[in-house]
């Protein structure tokens, strides 16, 4: 019950053992309901993460840089051994502002995600996608939740292409619908 009270608050943080080994923890829009003591915090574990992945990296891309406008547009989910407490992967998706059918409406970009090295081949990428956009779901009433990818990875395009309904560009070849099309210029011009 009290994932359920998470979702109808106006907020989301919500955290549970979504695997024997994982903690989970999803957050939405953190930029604008966080302390700054808690997007510190926040940030901090994305941080570690992106240490332990690129350990010369630029730590000020995207989320990481902690600018709370783009906090105040983002879903950030963060997986944590739960043996050591330890943050080990994340997934930073941002919200994109668009209009179909004369209606606003939010498409959700699938963003940065990285995993520590040490906690790879775990089978976290259902925990890190396909659950938080559940989740998402979910919050919303069951309607649907449009998404946004770009990747140069194969296994990705895949995994999207295979997980999500209504898919475009598939490995199959199908034409865009005029709903994607339409979001499509929309992403690309903002």
């Amino acid at each position: 019950m009290l994932w359920l009270r998470a979702l109808g608050q106006e907020h989301l943080d919500l955290t549970l053992n979504a695997a024997p080994d994982i903690r989970t923890r999803v957050v939405d829009r953190p930029g604008l309901w966080m302390s700054p003591e808690q997007l510190e915090a926040l940030l901090r574990d994305l941080r570690a993460i992106a240490r332990a992945t690129l350990p010369d990296g630029d730590l000020s891309y995207g989320v990481l840089g902690g600018d709370p406008a783009r906090l105040a547009a983002s879903v950030i989910t963060v997986l944590y051994d739960r043996k050591s407490d330890a943050p080990i992967a994340f997934n930073a998706l941002a919200w994109l502002p668009v209009s179909l059918r004369g209606r606003p409406l939010d498409v959700l970009h699938l963003g940065l995600v990285m995993v520590d090295p040490a906690a790879r081949n775990r089978g976290m990428s259902w925990l890190l996608y396909g659950f938080t956009c559940f989740i998402l779901f979910l919050r919303r009433g069951g309607r649907p939740v449009w998404g946004s990818n770009v990747t140069q990875v194969p296994a990705v395009f895949g995994m999207v292409a295979e997980s999500f309904a209504s898919v475009y560009p598939t490995p199959n070849g199908d034409k865009p619908t005029f709903e994607h099309v339409l979001l499509a210029r929309q992403i690309m011009a903002s």
